[in-house]
Parts: structure tokens; C-alpha cells; sequence
């Protein structure tokens, strides 16, 4: 009876495969955050006070 080694599917077995994860939910993070205050700072100057 064999055994198939499987990889973890979440880090993919290499540390690299996490790093650049991390780095992809790092990038959107920070991404989402600028368009966020894009819009609050468009809107707040579309808006009459």
C-alpha cells in the first residue's frame, strides 16, 4: 500500500509559497485602503459643507 505525501494546501509546503501570500494580502490591503480614502476624500470634496 502506497502513501501519496500531500502538501498542505494553505502554505503550499514552502515557506516561500507563504511569504508570497502574505505579500499578496499585504499589497490588497494596503491598496484597499488608498481607494478607501480616495473616495472619502473625493466625496468629502463633491459634498457642499
Amino acid at each position: 500500500m502506497r502513501t501519496q505525501s500531500r502538501e498542505d494546501p494553505v502554505s503550499h509546503g514552502r515557506p516561500q509559497g507563504r511569504m508570497k501570500r502574505l505579500l499578496w494580502f499585504v499589497s490588497i490591503y494596503a491598496a484597499s485602503l488608498a481607494g478607501f480614502t480616495a473616495l472619502v476624500y473625493g466625496l468629502r470634496g463633491l459634498v457642499p459643507h
